[in-house]
């Protein structure tokens, strides 16, 4: 059988990934737009009965409804993080970018900070200090600014540029009013 009929739900899932993949190959563009456009609206009507979050906020994005798979992006990208499902999290911050508008301000600065933190336990210090400097001109609230530039000092520490991370360290510090130690 190429597809498995839950016989309690009715839900529909395929036997194996490749099947699936080879079917939407043979679509176009917009069929698959289409599909992922539908399932994802019998989905959200299934809400209430557990629907996967992660299931959601595919299929929106997939079907190009990326403002609508904001918020179910977030959520699947903030599980898969406390999951340490790395690639998963970065997938769904991912989307949660795409569907962030430019004046939400406050959804920018998660999407940033959380694309930096995965980032950078991935090991890809490069975009993960883009991300997190793009989070630090975002934030406006003193104590949030501070953490994020301690994150920056901490990413240029792992990446042994000490000069750097004391920088950023320090300037932490400073921010939130307290004194450097010296020795």
């Amino acid at each position: 059988r190429l597809v498995w009929v839950d016989d309690l739900t009715g839900r529909c899932s395929f036997a194996h990934d490749k099947i699936r993949e080879a079917l939407l190959g043979r679509l176009d563009y917009a069929e698959r737009r289409e599909l992922h456009s539908r399932a994802a609206d019998a989905m959200h009507s299934m809400e209430a009965e557990g629907v996967s979050v992660f299931d959601l906020a595919y299929h929106l994005d997939a079907a190009g409804r990326h403002q609508a798979a904001l918020p179910y992006a977030l959520r699947s990208a903030e599980t898969a993080r406390t999951q340490h499902a790395l690639d998963s999290a970065l997938s769904h911050y991912r989307m949660a970018e795409r569907g962030v508008s430019p004046d939400d301000l406050d959804t920018r600065v998660v999407i940033s900070e959380g694309l930096g933190d995965v980032l950078a336990l991935k090991g890809a210090y490069d975009e993960a200090e883009e991300q997190l400097l793009a989070a630090e001109q975002l934030v406006t609230d003193r104590v949030h600014r501070a953490e994020v530039e301690g994150k920056l000092g901490a990413l240029a520490f792992k990446r042994g540029d000490i000069p750097t991370a004391r920088r950023h360290l320090e300037g932490a510090m400073a921010r939130l009013g307290r004194p450097v130690p010296r020795v």
